[in-house]
């Protein structure tokens, strides 16, 4: 999309880690102020600093983002960073940077697999690898 190249060219032209205004980026690139917001946009996403408790994560080129949030999820449950309950779908999707389809596409593969559950009638997604109290029953 022509508002990526623009941001693209702006930041390898660039030195400076700032977002430009809306004017500066029309008067620079001869686009309307639709284009600039967009670009403005591009420009602030490629700009974030990931959250402090994001990994950086690498996605396997060709392989779908359902695929890999799956298996990056699968991954931190069995290093056990997740001692009792799951973040909540908005976290993830958040860490991901993904939809929260994405999201429940591979929290459902997950308790498919039997790592993770809901815990009798909770909403909560709780962490079943770990030996559970007697009485308790995980339900998917």
């Amino acid at each position: 999309m022509r508002y990526q190249r623009i941001a693209e060219q702006f930041l390898r032209t660039t030195r400076t880690a700032r977002v430009p205004e809306v004017t500066e980026i029309s008067r620079r690139y001869a686009v309307d102020a639709t284009t600039a917001r967009f670009v403005q946009r591009a420009i602030h996403t490629r700009l974030r600093r990931p959250a402090a408790s994001a990994e950086v994560m690498v996605p396997v080129p060709g392989a779908a983002k359902w695929q890999f949030v799956t298996s990056h999820l699968r991954s931190r449950v069995l290093r056990g960073e997740w001692r009792d309950v799951v973040p909540t779908r908005h976290t993830l999707a958040g860490q991901y940077h993904v939809s929260l389809d994405t999201v429940d596409r591979a929290l459902k593969i997950l308790k498919d697999e039997g790592l993770i559950g809901h815990i009798d009638m909770s909403r909560r997604l709780r962490v079943a690898h770990r030996p559970m109290p007697l009485g308790t029953r995980l339900t998917a």
